[in-house]
């Protein structure tokens, strides 16, 4: 066998390990939730693409008085049962970075320095997916 076909099969076997491996691309994220409540003004992608398709980046945008008057301390993103992602915020903080699965419904906690459920709500997040 030529050594440049042996070496096309070593790179297309190792690409095929990869992908397999990784799972599927996810690409064109979009974000389904109703935002109207206290804490949880917005749910924004922050990567086009996702290697592996299980997560993605998200910005969480909070309302002004989720760290301050509803004194929220953690944001919590759960899955199916499992936890896909916590995230710690301080007073005035408006925003945080977390992740979220991909093509599943996801809940959002925003937990106060009680350790209480101060509101929590449903993000649906889809995507384009390439094998």
């Amino acid at each position: 066998m030529p050594t440049s076909r042996r070496r096309f099969l070593a790179t297309a076997a190792s690409a095929a390990l990869t992908t397999a491996l990784a799972g599927c691309v996810a690409t064109g994220p979009t974000v389904d939730a109703d935002l109207s409540g206290p804490v949880f003004t917005s749910v924004t992608p922050t990567q086009s693409v996702s290697w592996g398709a299980n997560t993605i980046a998200a910005e969480i945008g909070l309302t002004d008085a989720a760290t301050t008057d509803r004194k929220v301390r953690q944001i919590v993103a759960v899955s199916g049962g499992s936890d896909v992602w916590t995230g710690s915020v301080v007073a005035g903080q408006t925003s945080v970075s977390g992740l979220l699965s991909v093509g599943a419904e996801n809940t959002l906690f925003a937990v106060n320095a009680s350790d209480e459920v101060v509101e929590s709500v449903t993000v649906r997040v889809d995507a384009s997916t390439i094998p």
